[in-house]
């Protein structure tokens, strides 16, 4: 126990603990948003892949569901979770109607969601259509306006009323441009469904630092194959949507406008942007380059009051550590004291 509290004094101190400060500092970082990636998981169908054989009426006659509608939204759920679902049916469409707002349109279009009636039914529809489907909360059919969605029992309220506007905006962004790019899906979905994309900070720098940074002409028809890298997909998708919003709000509202023209996403882009995608995906690192300084700055505070809390838990160890030796001293002081008494008294006696 002696060299124990040595090797925690002065220097030494610093050496053992602070690689503990770095960790737990970064755990806080890590741990902001930690469901972030099966928040916003999911892949759209063009019409020519595989689509579910069978239609959602079907669906509900064939398990017994309950549907509640709500202007173009029909949910169908278990009957035993119609409260829950008539409370995300009232979020959802507030939830919408923010976002509507924020775009300035108001399309309507007829969407379907089912709630799965329990989680063999959800690993049925996902089988086979990629891993990042079915490590996924939610997933939007294309060409069918239709949205999957994993058991209540497996959710939360809140992350599933994010993750069906997340899915909504999919729908929205299909019912404008069909053929819009997948970064272009995910980084609307991402950025205007409550995901604050600065909770990923942590992950975002740490992908950054690494090098390698993504392209979005690398990313407009498919995932990374790896799963460690769909957090920085999504990350990076969703700061090109940002840009796009908060610099170029004009031009950002006068793309919706061209997609009510059914013209193809690349032209209505370049006659708002006056630029082309190819041309936004060379110097999006650039901006990149910006976040990854403001996320890096951002993270010193967590870092230094992770840092101070170490540092007094560990000077609280200490300092309990020193008093119960300071009491086992004085113990062993008074018990010699008395024996050394005793042993005065014996002579006496004698």
């Amino acid at each position: 126990m002696i060299s124990i509290n040595k090797e925690l004094d002065g220097k030494n101190f610093i050496k053992w603990f602070f690689p503990f400060f770095i960790l737990l500092a970064s755990g806080f970082l890590f741990s902001a948003n930690p469901d972030y990636s099966k928040a916003v998981i999911e892949e759209y169908f063009d019409a020519d892949k595989a689509a579910i054989s069978v239609t959602m009426k079907n669906i509900v006659f064939q398990y017994g569901l309950q549907t509640i509608t709500t202007d173009n939204i029909i949910i169908a759920g278990k009957e035993n979770d119609q409260k829950i679902t008539r409370k995300l049916v009232q979020v959802l469409q507030e939830d919408i109607d923010f976002f509507q707002k924020k775009i300035g349109k108001y399309p309507e279009f007829d969407l379907e969601v089912i709630i799965s009636p329990d989680i063999d039914f959800y690993k049925q529809v996902t089988i086979g259509r990629g891993e990042i489907i079915e490590f996924s909360d939610a997933f939007f059919l294309k060409n069918r306006n239709l949205i999957f969605v994993k058991p209540l029992s497996k959710q939360n309220f809140r992350e599933l009323s994010t993750i069906l506007l997340h899915e909504y905006i999919h729908a929205f962004v299909n019912h404008y441009f069909k053929d819009a790019p997948l970064w272009f899906h995910e980084g609307m979905a991402v950025y205007f469904s409550k995901n604050d994309i600065n909770t990923s900070g942590f992950i975002f720098i740490r992908d950054y630092l690494n090098g390698d940074v993504m392209k979005l002409e690398e990313m407009k028809t498919a995932y990374p194959e790896s799963r460690s890298r769909w957090d920085y997909f999504y990350a990076i998708s969703a700061h090109a949507v940002k840009h796009l919003y908060q610099n170029n709000r004009e031009s950002f509202y006068k793309l919706w406008d061209l997609g009510e023209e059914d013209i193809l996403f690349e032209r209505a882009f370049v006659q708002s942007f006056y630029f082309t995608t190819v041309y936004y995906s060379a110097v999006l690192p650039n901006y990149l380059k910006g976040v990854f300084i403001r996320e890096l700055l951002s993270s010193f505070p967590v870092a230094i009051w992770g840092f101070l809390s170490a540092v007094l838990i560990v000077g609280v160890i200490i300092r309990r550590f020193r008093n119960k030796k300071s009491e086992d001293s004085v113990y062993s002081t008074e018990i010699s004291t008395d024996v050394e008494n005793g042993s005065a008294e014996s002579n006496d006696n004698i």
